[in-house]
This record gives C-alpha cells, sequence and structure tokens, in this order.
C-alpha cells in the first residue's frame, strides 16, 4: 500500500468530474513509495523517487534489486508474488510548462533486472497510480484523460490496452474483475473482457467521500470507506454468484482513516497523516491491535497476508537543495527508513533507505504498543 503524498504542482489539477473537460494543463506524476509482503514473507520496497527497490526479511541486512526505473516521478506496483515490478515512466513535454503527455508501462523482472515494454497510452494526463493483476497477466492506470477522470486496463504480454474506464480508483478482485470508484463517488463490479458493470451498494449522498481499502481484495469481498460530518465509517462488501453485493457496516469508531487490510481481511490498518501514528484494528470488534508512532510521516503501509507484520516506508523533507527537490514539490521528501513491525511482540525491525546512499542500520524506528 502506498499513501499518496499531496502535489503542489505549477499547473492546475485536472478535475475529477464526469463528462467534465479537463484543463489543458496536466499535473505532473505523484511520487509513490510502495511496500508490499511478498508471498515468502520478504519485505519489498520502491525506496526512493530514483526507483531503487529493495527486498527485506525479518532479520538480516536488506538487499538492493535491480532499480525500476530512472523516471523523476516513479509510480509502480508489485505483483502479488514479489517477482514482477511495473512501472510508469513519463514521456515527453507539451511545451506548455506541463510535463506529462504520455505514459510508459515496463514490466521489471526483479530476479533478474530485467525490463520489458507493456504498454503505452498517449492521451493520458494527471496520472496518480498503477495496479498489477493477481496472476500478473494485466495492470489497470489511473489518472486522467483529455475529457475525465479514466482508468485505462493493460495486457502486459502483449501491451495491448484492452479497456478504458471512467474511475478515479480500482481494486483487482481478479484477473477479469475490477471494482471501480467513480468520480461521483458510485462503486461498480467492472468485467474487463466483457461489458456491463454492476452497481455496489446505494448513490452516496452529496458531500459523503469514498475510497477504497487496499489490500484484502478477493473474488469474494473487498473493502470501501466513507467520510461523513460524524466521521469515518468502514464497509465490508460480499460477492457472491449469482446475488447482489451485500454490505456489513464494520465496527469503526476511530477518527483515523481504514487505509489497507491483511489479506484475510481480520486486521485493518489506520492512519493518522499529521502525527506520523497507524493505527492496526481488528474491524469485526473495533478492538485495537497495535499503535505505531513514528518520527516522520508514512508514505507507504502494508500488511502481510497473514496480519502479523507491519511494513512500513517513512520520510523527511529534505534540509538543503543538495538533498532534494524543491520544497514544493513531492519529489523533494526522501524515503528515510524501512520498517517491519511484529503486531504480537511490537518488536520493530528497521533500516535506513536514504535516496542516493548507502542501506545501512536506522537508528531510532518506530515506538510501537502492542495494547493488551
Amino acid at each position: 500500500m502506498k499513501l499518496r503524498t499531496s502535489l503542489a504542482a505549477a499547473c492546475a489539477l485536472v478535475p475529477f468530474l464526469e463528462g467534465a473537460h479537463a484543463s489543458a494543463c496536466s499535473a505532473p506524476m505523484e511520487v509513490k513509495h510502495r511496500v508490499l509482503f511478498a508471498r515468502d514473507g520478504s519485505l519489498l520496497a520502491l525506496a526512493d523517487p530514483d526507483g531503487r527497490v529493495v527486498r527485506a526479511a525479518a532479520a538480516g541486512a536488506p538487499a538492493e534489486l535491480a532499480a525500476a526505473g530512472r523516471a523523476r516521478h516513479q509510480l509502480a506496483d508489485f505483483a502479488a508474488d514479489g517477482s514482477m515490478l511495473v512501472t510508469i515512466e513519463e514521456r515527453g513535454d507539451d511545451g506548455g510548462g506541463c510535463e506529462l503527455t504520455s505514459i510508459q508501462l515496463v514490466a521489471v523482472d526483479l530476479a533478474t533486472g530485467a525490463r520489458r515494454p507493456a504498454g503505452r497510452a498517449w492521451d493520458m494526463i494527471g496520472v496518480h497510480d498503477v495496479r498489477v493483476s493477481p496472476s500478473k497477466t494485466r495492470a489497470v492506470v489511473l489518472g486522467s484523460s483529455i475529457d475525465d477522470a479514466a482508468a485505462r486496463v493493460f495486457e502486459l504480454g502483449s501491451h495491448r490496452p484492452i479497456r478504458r474506464l471512467p474511475a478515479v480508483d480500482a481494486l483487482w478482485l481478479d484477473d477479469d474483475r475490477l471494482a471501480v470508484l467513480r468520480a461521483s463517488g458510485n462503486l461498480h463490479l467492472v468485467p474487463v473482457s466483457g461489458r456491463g458493470l454492476v452497481q455496489v451498494g446505494p448513490v452516496p449522498a452529496e458531500g459523503v467521500e469514498r475510497h477504497l481499502v487496499e489490500g484484502g481484495a478477493s473474488p469474494g469481498s473487498f473493502r470501501f470507506v466513507e467520510r461523513t460530518p460524524a466521521g469515518w465509517k468502514l464497509f465490508r462488501v460480499a460477492l457472491a454468484e449469482g446475488a447482489p453485493p451485500a454490505l456489513t457496516e464494520e465496527s469503526w469508531t476511530r477518527a483515523e482513516q481504514p487505509i489497507v487490510a491483511s489479506a484475510d481481511g481480520r486486521i485493518v490498518a489506520a492512519t493518522d497523516d499529521a502525527r506520523g501514528r497507524i493505527l492496526v484494528v481488528e474491524p469485526s470488534t473495533g478492538r485495537l491491535v497495535a499503535d505505531v508512532r513514528g518520527q516522520h510521516r508514512y508514505t507507504a503501509i502494508a500488511l502481510s497476508p497473514d496480519g502479523r507484520r507491519l511494513g512500513l516506508a517513512s520520510h523527511e523533507r529534505p534540509t538543503s537543495e543538495q538533498d532534494g527537490d524543491a520544497w514544493g514539490d513531492a519529489s523533494a521528501f526522501v524515503p528515510t527508513t524501512i520498517e517491519i513491525v511484529d503486531l504480537a511482540s511490537a518488536s520493530v525491525v528497521s533500516w535506513g533507505a536514504r535516496a542516493r546512499s548507502r542501506l545501512e542500520r536506522a537508528a531510532g524506528p518506530a515506538r510501537a504498543t502492542a495494547p493488551r
């Protein structure tokens, strides 16, 4: 999972309004600092804006893998088994002071470092994410097109774009179905290879904000959250063949926004972005499992498939022009630490990951407390 860093772009952001015309000036890609627990239990991290990738186990020094790319703005997603990274590289300038006029999708084999083209789109602007399907055969790119919010689905083997959807966010349920969030807040189930869609839940009331919860999505269920004047509400959507999607509101009484769920769906992590705090909660009961307090703001969090460990990337602003880009640019945030938190023992294994420097043991990891 990742937390989105805000942009102070010179260009106006493309409005995510269905049917609205986009600004002629596009926003640059955001920086994503991705972390993922692979099936072998190791933690993978896209460690800095230069595209350096590291793999870390619960003990021992992390290994640096092949670079994902050298684009100034990095967006990427790991395959679920940890064998591959799919990244987006920016291409070209429209001459009007805006950076992105086309995107190149690249698949990187993390064992060999081999890179191959995986798709290209010429009319996407304001790109903000990419997500790989469970079997690594497809990827969805999220952003905006010339006239609205748009998701493009690519076949990674043939580089072929196969579907275009009006969406601001999407989760893979299996290799042919996506849970799609539209700018209006409507949620749909969409088949990638076919046509048609299924409405999920009622149309949200005016002023209600919705987000998809990453992790834990499967052919049988996924989660989303709503922000209302009373606070966040967490919903689980159960999916069964031949039956309409069934919504259940879960126990969530905290002010922090639910961000990511474990693969088994037993626990959900939330963030207090302003204070650098992560709460891990059991949504079926509302029980607080762990309270992690860091020294910096977290840019990415992930839960291990069994829900027993938390993976984190944290960052800080550069202290001088030599340490990073301009203060107003999201790429100026430099990841300083990659952490693995054992939720049962509240122990933390931590590594430094400062951009363009060697990986070393980090001093002063996050403090983790496991409530009793």
